[in-house]
């Protein structure tokens, strides 16, 4: 709502106070509708983050999201060492669907 009508709607419901303290209330309502982060602006956000910014997002005028960086990238899987550990593993004795019946069955008594 533009200032001016709030202005006039107040001025109409408050014809007996000075035009001083209309204003004041105008700058109070319009203080209190106001978002209270500025709008998301400038670089752009993946930008930001990336350089180490958290960056807020309001929502009709709450918390709405925060974007922070992620995490430092996962350490490489060394996959000739994975299937040396996998080889020496035993061979499985029974089928898997076995394995699981006798588990379940045993673990509901």
């Amino acid at each position: 709502m533009p200032n001016a009508l709030l202005q006039r709607g107040l001025f109409d419901l408050f014809e007996f106070c000075r035009p001083e303290v209309v204003e004041t209330l105008v700058q109070a309502v319009v203080a209190k509708l106001a978002p209270p982060h500025p709008p998301v602006t400038g670089r752009p956000v993946v930008d930001r983050v990336a350089g180490g910014e958290t960056v807020r997002t309001p929502r009709q005028g709450k918390p709405g999201a925060q974007i922070t960086a992620g995490s430092a990238s996962r350490k490489r899987i060394d996959v000739e060492a994975l299937r040396a550990i996998v080889a020496r593993m035993p061979a499985q004795t029974e089928p898997a669907g076995a394995f699981m019946r006798q588990m379940l069955d045993a673990g509901r008594y």
